[in-house]
């Protein structure tokens, strides 16, 4: 049986020697196999064959496990569990019985769960040596390209051994964009796609390497000059990679053929009315009004994250509905849950 170390002794470990998994890595035990990756953020890391219970801090990975037979043993709580929920409901549902854990995470809480295995991505404040200690942790750094669904899944089907479920998610976002691009036209790159995130927090436009702007140009749908900047241009002219911020100067910015308004992910009726109170004063301001003119379609905060599988066919749903008079005969991939709460 697993011996339970306290956080005191996590800690004296720490203090005595920074021994960690990954510098062991070469001499793997049975049962365990390295793991290196060019996305990996450590030194190649020992992790089980097969891990089963799993602590998963990372939205694709959690996703990801739901098509499994392995145990989330914990997430985070608001910005997974409670964002899911309020993006998508009925993978909400299935994390219900999963204990949320804060940010920054709490390790006694951690350590309680007894995990097999830790998936977590790179953030400075994770105490990555600590969760290390508890059981071989894989820290996905993908940069800004972290928020590419593709990417993100890729990384986390080859840590949990599930390549073979990787491909079958691609292949079938790959038909449902073949059908829409079908359904758009050989002339879809002209039309000029724009994406406005509408806050009280604050607004922006969402740049060519967000996870929302891999989405638009996988379906080859064109973007105005203002979104179109890749990383490099973008950080020239914004001071940011991905996304730029709004103020009542440069409204204009957001303009397109077509300008998709969205939120951030809202929990309860009296966030999501307050939420939805702002998107009403924000359209209705007479400088937006102008610009918009009748051009916007407001969408669900599924596209302010867009960064998981399932939140990228959501958004390919919304893009049929708005852009074509047809719907994809490849069924969304949601549809798995539903059949599971239904049956």
């Amino acid at each position: 049986m697993r011996t339970r170390l306290t956080l005191a002794f996590l800690f004296a470990l720490l203090t005595v020697s920074v021994v960690s998994a990954q510098e062991t890595a070469a001499d793997c035990e049975v049962g365990f196999h390295l793991f290196d990756h060019e996305l990996l953020a450590t030194e190649p890391v020992c992790i089980p064959d097969d891990a089963q219970r799993i602590v998963a801090l990372d939205s694709a990975a959690v996703e990801l496990l739901l098509y499994t037979d392995k145990e989330i043993v914990g997430t985070f709580g608001a910005f997974v569990k409670d964002e899911f929920s309020a993006m998508l409901p009925i993978v909400g549902e299935q994390l219900t019985d999963v204990p949320g854990l804060d940010w920054p995470v709490n390790l006694e809480l951690v350590l309680g769960l007894e995990p097999d295995l830790i998936a977590v991505y790179l953030n400075e404040s994770m105490p990555f040596d600590l969760l290390s200690e508890i059981a071989p942790t894989v820290v996905f750094n993908a940069g800004i390209a972290q928020g590419n669904w593709q990417i993100a899944t890729e990384f986390w089907s080859e840590v949990f051994g599930e390549e073979d479920l990787y491909a079958e998610m691609l292949a079938t976002y790959d038909a449902r964009v073949a059908e829409l691009q079908d359904a758009l036209g050989e002339d879809r790159g002209e039309i000029e796609v724009s994406t406005v995130l509408a806050s009280s927090y604050f607004n922006m436009i969402m740049l060519a390497e967000s996870p929302l702007g891999s989405i638009l140009s996988d379906v080859g749908l064109g973007r105005p000059a203002s979104q179109a900047l890749n990383s490099e241009e973008a950080t020239a002219v914004y001071g940011v990679a991905t996304y730029a911020y709004l103020t009542d100067e440069t409204l204009p910015l957001g303009d397109g053929d077509v300008i998709f308004i969205h939120t951030f992910p809202a929990l309860g009726e009296e966030a999501i009315a307050a939420s939805d109170a702002y998107l009403d004063a924000f359209e209705a301001n007479p400088l937006w009004a102008q610009i918009s003119q009748d051009k916007s379609v407001r969408v669900g905060a599924h596209w302010t994250r867009a960064n998981t599988y399932l939140l990228a066919n959501a958004v390919l749903d919304d893009l049929f509905a708005a852009l074509t008079d047809t719907e994809a005969t490849t069924p969304n991939p949601i549809a798995f849950f539903t059949v599971e709460i239904t049956e």
